[in-house]
């Protein structure tokens, strides 16, 4: 199964969001270095696990691999409920809250919808 190119884009999708796996990446160390100067053991952790995922989902969905797809999930999932276990853990953060999640949400769902049908063939290449 080939996937379709997006348009006049030269790849397909997965390319795209392996990509952005490993921007995020970078941000999610930067995150990380700025929780542990600021001494927050707790957002240190979170974005230090949510920094080796997104490498980790890179790396393997550059490889179309299956774990690559999982890691995805992994970090998406992280980054969906972190907001919320900063409001209850941070009373102080309750107002920065804003409305990313649905954006999150929304690509999320477009991603695993693409690796969905491509599931089967991921380990094969």
């Amino acid at each position: 199964m080939k996937a379709k190119k997006l348009g006049k884009f030269h790849y397909r999708w997965g390319v795209y969001v392996a990509a952005e796996a490993l921007i995020a990446s970078f941000s999610f160390s930067v995150d990380a270095l700025r929780s542990f100067a600021a001494k927050s053991p707790w957002q240190c952790a979170a974005f230090f696990v949510m920094s080796i995922l997104a490498i980790g989902a890179s790396a393997g969905l550059f490889k179309r691999r299956r774990w690559g797809v999982i890691a995805f999930i992994g970090v998406s999932v992280i980054s969906l409920t972190l907001p919320s276990a900063y409001a209850l853990f941070g009373p102080h953060l309750r107002g920065k809250i804003t409305g990313e999640g649905i954006f999150v949400f929304v690509f999320l769902a477009i991603s695993a919808q693409y690796f969905r049908r491509r599931w089967a063939v991921m380990d094969r290449l």
